[in-house]
């Protein structure tokens, strides 16, 4: 990922928060006002169980989304042969050559 899109990433992150945040507030002064001091309570409750599900979901999809990179391909090195192990064979980057020697072991 580009540096451009983790910046968009990162914006759209700070904007959903407010918007969560807003809502939240909202949220509990419609429920004071309609409900009064007795059920804030519960509100607070749910709403900070609300907010650690989408937090938890968040992070799985972030888990899920994000894959580690592969190594690159080692370039121009001699390395174990695959098939006899008592050899190295020369690795070119993008195929295994037909340049072997003995290994030192």
């Amino acid at each position: 990922m580009n540096i451009a899109a983790e910046n968009i990433g990162a914006q759209a992150a700070k904007w959903a928060l407010k918007i969560w945040l807003g809502v939240c507030l909202a949220v509990l002064i419609i429920s004071l006002f309609f409900f009064g001091f007795e059920a804030i309570f519960r509100t607070l409750f749910a709403l900070l169980l609300a907010s650690f599900a989408v937090a938890i979901a968040l992070g799985f999809t972030r888990l899920i989304r994000d894959e580690p990179t592969p190594l690159p391909a080692p370039q121009g090195v001699w390395l174990p042969d695959p098939d006899y192990p008592d050899i190295v064979r020369y690795w070119d980057g993008h195929q295994w050559t037909d340049r072997t020697k003995k290994r030192d072991l």
